[in-house]
């Protein structure tokens, strides 16, 4: 039980919130079938994973608890890449910071008059600056921050989904529904590298399985889990764009005569519950900040051979401005979740693919082998493919909007 409550918080995060807007860009029918796809590859490549650090095991790694993390398992198949495949993991953390800052600053944001972007992101980093500066988890802020950010995110979908049910509702009454796309090869791109986001979670994965008294027990508490949490992911993704169509993700232009892009958020409709619910989200992301930043920070102050209070300090704060500015430059929340899950695809999807044949070669039959290379190539495909896709203009579902008269 522990197991899989660790599992699920280590999945269930903002990047749900993104799958919708993700489903109408790249169609009903499309989009359900990339999300089913991904997340049957990354079964896989969990799998994968577990039994390299397994074999590893075997091999006299891990002492007599066996505790091998994931980038000791990379770093032994790979030395010479070592600190490349340590700076793609920063990378991904950082890039769900960037995803915090653009949620809540876009959230916050309209719900004061005169409040902008930039400000709510001054007043997070204000915030978030000093606590990066703690050194574990433990503290009191870390523990609200847990506890409670599982009730947030919860609640915010159920809003999201009650709310939609009643906009479906008063459409099918009024004869109003419009017609939703099914295929949408423009938003292919988005569409993998949201569902990697959603997905990603090989390195917490290794402290999960290490971390279970019957360790034998993992495979079935991830396939069961996995395929629960898939059913969920599907269902909100393929239902909250059923009950907002062409809006979902999408606030309209009145001026412009056009869509803009935006958080599903927006969707809801202005109310003291629906104020409140955001605000609980933006908070519990706010403190949840400095915790994803935690791992990020150390693995940078490693590489860096910083060691004493003061510059370890000053990186910190370094890292929180940069990811501040960053927000500021690129504030689209959806084309973060993206971009960060498009790049994850080495980690989640090559790298095990390429443990795993590495150290399980001898004991894998012929189909596993190909299975496994044919996994790591897509995972270089699926990279490449989705950066393509979302930052091309006139690409995919997220270049400018045509104007409509």
């Amino acid at each position: 039980r522990d197991s899989v409550g660790a599992l699920v918080k280590s999945v269930v995060g903002t990047g749900i919130f993104a799958l919708p807007p993700a489903v109408r860009a790249s169609g009903l029918v499309l989009g359900s079938a990339l999300v089913l796809l991904m997340a049957a590859i990354s079964v896989f490549t969990l799998r994968a994973t577990i039994y390299a650090v397994r074999a590893l095991r075997r091999r006299g790694m891990g002492g007599s608890d066996g505790r091998i993390e994931f980038q000791q398992m990379t770093s032994a198949a790979y030395p010479s890449a070592a600190t490349s495949i340590t700076l793609l993991c920063v990378a991904g953390q950082l890039g769900s910071v960037l995803s915090y800052y653009a949620l809540v600053a876009g959230t916050l944001a309209p719900l004061v008059p005169g409040l902008r972007y930039i400000h709510v992101v001054i007043a997070m980093t204000a915030l978030v600056a000093p606590l990066s500066l703690l050194r574990t988890t433990s503290h009191p802020a870390f523990s609200l921050a847990m506890s409670s950010g599982n009730v947030a995110c919860l609640l915010t979908i159920a809003t999201v989904v009650g709310v939609g049910a009643m906009a479906l509702w008063a459409d099918y009454e009024s004869g109003e529904i419009e017609h939703l796309e099914l295929v949408d090869t423009r938003g292919v791109g988005l569409m993998f590298g949201v569902a990697l986001h959603m997905f990603a979670c090989h390195m917490e994965v290794v402290s999960i399985e290490q971390d279970m008294a019957d360790r034998s027990r993992f495979e079935h508490m991830l396939d069961c889990t996995f395929a629960c949490l898939t059913a969920v992911f599907l269902a909100f993704g393929v239902f909250v764009y059923i009950c907002f169509g062409e809006a979902t993700g999408r606030e309209w232009d009145d001026a412009a005569h056009t869509w803009v892009e935006s958080t599903i958020l927006h969707n809801l409709p202005t109310g003291m519950f629906v104020a409140t619910v955001e605000l609980a989200m933006s908070a519990n992301l706010v403190f949840m900040t400095p915790i994803t930043l935690l791992p990020a920070s150390k693995a940078l102050e490693e590489l860096a051979g910083v060691t004493s209070d003061g510059a370890q300090a000053a990186l910190r704060l370094t890292i929180v401005f940069a990811v501040a500015v960053g927000a500021v430059c690129l504030p689209d929340f959806e084309l973060i979740t993206g971009v960060t899950g498009a790049l994850s695809s080495i980690s989640c999807f090559v790298m095990p693919a390429l443990c795993y044949l590495m150290f399980c070669r001898d004991e894998m039959g012929r189909p596993e082998v190909v299975v496994a290379r044919a996994v790591a190539a897509f995972g270089w495909v699926v990279t490449v493919w989705s950066l393509f896709r979302i930052l091309t203009p006139g690409a995919s579902d997220l270049s400018p909007p045509e104007t409509i008269d």
